[in-house]
């Protein structure tokens, strides 16, 4: 180290101290401690770090709540407040007083929020929601909480103020672009056609706030209207259907007009087109599957209510009608953009209806026949959708049909014989057009088989004298040997010996019995020569493959 105008002695000792610095560094490195103090270094670093951080979130979370919560909670209670000012008697006054006190804490409000637009952009915001509010309600005041109301629902004027002031609220929030404000527009609206209460009011008013939701909901691509939009439609037809207790009517379900029933089916018209119209097709996300689900149950759930309740001598017809509906709405969605959860739920909508008719319109046990015949028709629509659920849901029903054909049925009659035929009919749909379903094993096609081996000598054992019970199962059996001839598939070889070991235990186990002595060794006798003939078959068959390979 070389310092100019040092002495010889300075120099020196900072030579020996530059070597002392050497000498303690390279201790520090040989025992680890100069890592352990760039260590402790980074450490304290990061601390400081993670406190800044932690003090920026504390700072945004103390903004988010003064900022923001503070002023639209303000500003909701203020809004309250001025509504249960507006609902004092005022007695003395004229009865449009509480009206014009209204509508000048309206202006006030509406003043305010523009002329704060730059300087307190959320409290402007709010506020001029708070003033949109208050003034629906104080339109509503003319009508309603006092005595002698200025207006009447009920008359020409007193309709078309209320849709005025609902017009405006709607054309302020889109003029806004503002989903919180068109969300609250759209619940004034559903709020008139409650309030209003005529029939013919009501459920075409509830059509139109429907489309704007709908239009809400593709101009902004907020989900949260249409979902908003859906819940309010059925919430303002089931309060119709009640006979509209809001107003103060006794709560009975409405008997007329049947056409009001056929809104509901409108309603879920509009919201499933909404979903089809969306802009991004390309995938089906979670919330249109909500929309869906939410419209599908929604609406068939209050028209099954109500039909149920009102309209016992149209049952059948309306519910040949909602299944058309939903049937062709899965339709639209399937070829339009290959939906798999949307046409599914449709398509099972437009079933159930199907069948809720079918058990309606005919009489224990013909609806059995009809609702096996229309296990047919779902397999059949399904493999067009491509759809694994509607085959899986579709079997389950099949069963729960059987069950019900067991338990219900007062005797035994052909009609057994049926769901066999339809089951193996089903298998084989599935299996001439497996290439169209995602379904990767034959389990399916392998329980409609399953079905049909139980089905069939249920039957049989029911619908023939005992004696000739063995004797119709070895037809069975040799009715499967002739399916496997002509189709060439092996299961249903398999299905005739399991037929046939099932016949060996029951005249075994059965026919020994209590079989008469005649039917005993006719049905050993035939049983036997049917068993020795398949062994013959098999042990020719098995011999020209074994040449076939040599």
């Amino acid at each position: 180290m070389d310092v100019p105008n040092l002495s010889p002695d300075e120099k020196q000792i900072l030579d020996r101290l530059s070597r002392l610095e050497e000498r303690i560094t390279h201790i520090e490195e040989h025992f680890g401690l100069a890592r352990e103090v760039e260590e402790s270094t980074e450490t304290a670093v990061e601390q400081e770090k993670s406190v800044a951080e932690e003090t920026m979130e504390e700072d945004e979370l103390e903004v988010r709540i003064g900022e923001t919560w503070f002023a639209k909670v303000g500003i909701i209670v203020i809004a309250i407040g001025m509504a249960f000012v507006l609902t004092f008697p005022f007695e003395g006054l004229p009865a449009a007083a509480p009206g014009l006190l209204g509508y000048l804490l309206v202006g006030a409000a509406l003043f305010l929020a523009h002329f704060w637009r730059e300087s307190f952009e959320l409290v402007s915001r709010y506020l001029r929601g708070a003033g949109m509010a208050l003034f629906y309600f104080t339109t509503l005041r003319l009508y309603f909480f006092t005595s002698e109301p200025v207006l009447s629902t009920s008359s020409f004027i007193g309709m078309l103020i209320l849709v005025i002031v609902v017009l405006i609220n709607l054309l302020i929030a889109f003029r806004r672009s503002s989903v919180y404000l068109v969300g609250l527009s759209l619940t004034t609206g559903y709020l008139t056609a409650i309030v209003v209460g005529s029939t013919w009011f009501t459920l075409p008013a509830v059509v139109v706030f429907s489309i704007l939701a709908v239009h809400a909901r593709l101009r902004y691509d907020a989900a949260g209207l249409v979902l908003h939009g859906i819940a309010l439609t059925y919430f303002t037809y089931f309060l119709w259907a009640l006979g509209n207790p809001v107003l103060g009517n006794k709560i009975q379900f409405v008997t007329s007009p049947l056409v009001g029933l056929f809104f509901l089916l409108v309603y879920a018209v509009v919201f499933a087109v909404g979903t089809l119209l969306r802009p991004h097709r390309e995938s089906e996300q979670f919330k249109e599957v909500v929309c869906s689900s939410l419209n599908a149950g929604l609406s068939y759930g209050l028209f099954l209510l109500h039909t149920i309740v009102s309209f016992e001598t149209a049952f059948v017809v309306s519910h040949m009608a909602a299944s058309v509906v939903f049937l062709v709405t899965a339709v639209v969605f399937w070829e339009r953009e290959h939906s798999r959860y949307s046409t599914f739920l449709y398509a099972m909508l437009g079933y159930s209806a199907l069948s809720v008719a079918i058990i309606k319109g005919f009489s224990v046990p013909n609806v059995f026949v009809w609702l096996s015949l229309q296990s047919i028709v779902v397999v059949g629509t399904a493999i067009w959708f491509r759809s694994r659920f509607i085959v899986v849901a579709n079997f389950v029903i099949y069963l729960a049909v059987i069950i019900g054909y067991a338990t219900l049925a007062q005797e035994e009659s052909g009609i057994s014989l049926g769901f066999g035929l339809v089951a193996l009919l089903s298998a084989r749909i599935l299996n001439w057009q497996q290439h169209r379903l995602e379904l990767r094993t034959e389990f399916m096609r392998n329980a409609y088989l399953a079905a049909a081996f139980v089905v069939f000598p249920y039957a049989m054992y029911h619908l023939v004298p005992q004696g000739y019970v063995s004797l119709s199962w070895v037809g069975i059996g040799i009715f499967y040997y002739l399916m496997n001839f002509l189709v060439k598939k092996q299961k249903y070889r398999w299905m005739g010996h399991l037929t046939l070991l099932l016949t060996v235990l029951y005249v075994l186990i059965i026919g020994i019995i209590q079989l008469e002595p005649t039917y005993r060794i006719l049905s050993f006798l035939v049983l036997g020569s049917v068993l020795v003939a398949v062994s013959l078959f098999f042990t020719r068959l098995m011999a020209r493959k074994r040449s076939r390979g040599a």
